[in-house]
């Protein structure tokens, strides 16, 4: 796994686009390799925006959600040290970056996009951790973790699929305002997507929600 690999990968979608290695803002422990931050974002040209539209490059920004997640693991350490995390739709893999700082025992991060896990091997190899990578979640673990995987409406489903797969469910989205069903909302954060997409304000506050197979309601 290696960053010029990345870079290729890159570079199918965005020509003109690199990769560069920072530190993720709010959590400048962690780095990733994320695309350039001066890459324009006004209007693509039209070939290129079908590439995109075709293969989108999600995994080279660094989302909000997942930021906000990580920054909470890292205020919360115990509850993923010692555990089997699961990071589902893992994309830069920042969640799961934050899950091996805060203690895991095991950490599989999980996305169906190649391009995505060989991100995460290379972010995992820069930041000294050890990640498995999975096209398809299976297994059981003791709590999985969702950061930004409901943007699409269609996606909702992905929480009665996860609940099979673990005994808690920690879910981080800007874009979920009403508590999904069965879920505890536990807070809210201020992140944005990095590099900076130029988001509407309203997708800047991330909610956190909580689901326990053993809770009794």
């Amino acid at each position: 796994m290696s960053l010029a690999e990345l870079q290729s990968r890159l570079e199918a979608t965005l020509p003109d686009a690199h990769m560069e290695v920072v530190s993720v803002p709010g959590y400048q422990a962690i780095k990733l390799a994320l695309i350039n931050e001066d890459f324009p974002i006004g209007p693509l040209p039209q070939t290129v925006m079908n590439a995109v539209i075709k293969d989108p490059a999600y995994w080279a920004f660094c989302w909000g959600s997942g930021i906000a997640l990580a920054r909470y693991l890292r205020r919360q350490r115990g509850i993923v040290s010692g555990l089997r995390v699961l990071d589902l739709g893992s994309g830069s893999g920042i969640v799961a970056i934050a899950a091996c700082f805060s203690g895991a025992r095991l950490v599989v991060a999980c996305d169906t996009d190649p391009n995505a896990c060989l991100a995460i091997a290379v972010n995992a190899e820069i930041n000294n951790v050890a990640i498995t990578t999975a096209g398809i979640a299976s297994g059981h673990f003791d709590i999985a973790l969702l950061g930004d995987v409901l943007y699409d409406p269609r996606n909702r489903d992905v929480l009665d699929e996860t609940r099979t797969l673990a005994d808690t469910v920690l879910v981080a989205d800007s874009r979920v305002k009403q508590t999904p069903r069965g879920f505890c909302h536990i807070g809210s954060m201020s992140a944005r997507t990095f590099p900076n997409l130029g988001e509407f304000d309203e997708f800047r506050t991330v909610q956190l929600f909580r689901w326990d197979r053993f809770t009794i309601a």
